[in-house]
């Protein structure tokens, strides 16, 4: 199993993955000997536990609001942890600790799961190792830990902790990595798998080559799978494409290689057959190597034109994210912002004694623009501003949205 990057993504959870965490009840998305994981509690043992604390942290809850504890509250969460192969119960235990610590939470069930992976094209089986801890979505003192307490700093320095605990390498700062269900998993790796066979057919690849471009490939998808909330398909087909890049960059760089063995085997003959003080043979290997200078330099521009898209690409992936991104309640923010600015500038130009730029109707067309903000409409609301915010450039005045 390659080395992996370290990381635990917390979502709300259901009674059922108490089960499923045990494989009490059968899984899908089992391809190993399910009896090689491990658990600290039954099912039945954890849900029991978590009944009972339920009801303590909710008549904390009520005794501090004076209210009943709302149904819809979350009140399971699960913590998924990449592990690597040598991880034991007993090392998720340790993180299972810290998160209890951390987040003044109760942990109901620790598991380890050995048997989910995958299985490539030349039918060979892939673990994907990784542990689940269920815990309390309520603290002591029945506050929802999602909302009080799950900020994104909260969240960075979970990421910065279970690489510590684990001995694993941090993922990235600053990217917003999205956990993966294994559909999508399986067949990105399955995309990687075909480019992989495509390459071993069409070039004549060493043992040691393919190892270097498994784990080219393997880098790419983690660089792909860590993309926020761009729509699963989008992600899959942009992976397909720069998948079909790089193998077009890595024949054309295989030939030139061996177009570079080649001459050079034909320059050794040469040297070998005939005397060096012949004019002839050394204009003909002065000649090869500059040909050979010229294919590495080609070899070199090519190895930089790739790094070049790659950067570009996740520039503009970083763009459409972003796009993605955007909420109601950042384009509200966002209106209310230059809402403020507009009355600041014209406080100054009064102050000045100076007529002030914007009237009524501009304040009006804002007001519009927050009220009629939804989901549906996001979009066209979004272009409007953007529309209106450039009108108030061209009287002059530069606001930053």
């Amino acid at each position: 199993m390659a080395k992996r990057i370290a990381s635990i993504n917390i979502q709300k959870a259901h009674v059922g993955e108490f089960w499923h965490n045990t494989r009490e009840k059968d899984t899908v998305n089992s391809i190993f000997d399910k009896s090689k994981n491990e658990f600290d509690r039954t099912a039945r043992e954890a849900i029991s536990i978590y009944k009972k604390d339920l009801e303590e942290k909710s008549k904390k809850y009520t005794e501090r609001t004076g209210q009943k504890l709302q149904k819809r509250a979350t009140t399971l969460m699960n913590a998924v942890v990449n592990l690597d192969e040598h991880h034991t119960l007993q090392d998720l235990k340790k993180v299972a600790r810290m998160l209890e610590k951390k987040l003044d939470v109760k942990v109901y069930q620790v598991a380890v799961h050995n048997d989910e992976g995958y299985i490539d094209d030349e039918g060979k089986k892939h673990i994907n190792k990784h542990g689940h801890i269920l815990f309390s979505g309520l603290d002591s003192e029945g506050r929802a830990v999602k909302r009080n307490k799950l900020n994104i700093h909260v969240l960075r320095e979970l990421q910065t902790d279970v690489a510590n605990i684990l001995g694993m390498e941090r993922g990235e700062r600053g990217k917003k990595r999205k956990h993966v269900d294994i559909h999508t998993y399986k067949e990105m790796k399955k995309k990687e798998n075909e480019a992989l066979r495509e390459l071993k057919q069409n070039i004549k690849l060493d043992d040691e080559k393919i190892e270097k471009y498994i784990n080219k490939f393997d880098k790419a998808l983690e660089k792909f799978l860590s993309f926020g909330r761009a729509k699963r398909e989008d992600v899959i087909t942009l992976f397909g494409k720069f998948l079909n890049y790089l193998k077009t960059e890595i024949g054309v760089l295989e030939k030139e290689n061996e177009k570079l063995k080649e001459e050079n085997l034909q320059l050794k003959q040469k040297v070998g057959e005939k005397n060096f003080e012949n004019s002839e043979l050394k204009a003909e290997n002065l000649k090869l190597k500059e040909e050979n200078k010229r294919l590495i330099d080609e070899n070199l521009k090519a190895r930089e034109t790739i790094k070049k898209v790659k950067q570009l690409d996740s520039v503009k992936l970083a763009e459409e994210n972003k796009e993605l991104r955007l909420t109601i309640k950042d384009l509200q923010a966002e209106i209310s912002s230059l809402r403020k600015q507009m009355i600041n500038i014209n406080k100054k130009l009064q102050e000045k004694e100076q007529e002030k730029i914007f009237n009524k109707e501009d304040f009006h067309y804002l007001s519009k623009l927050k009220k009629e903000a939804r989901k549906d409409t996001l979009k066209e609301i979004y272009e409007e501003f953007v529309k209106f915010k450039n009108k108030v450039e061209k009287r002059g005045h530069t606001i930053e949205i």
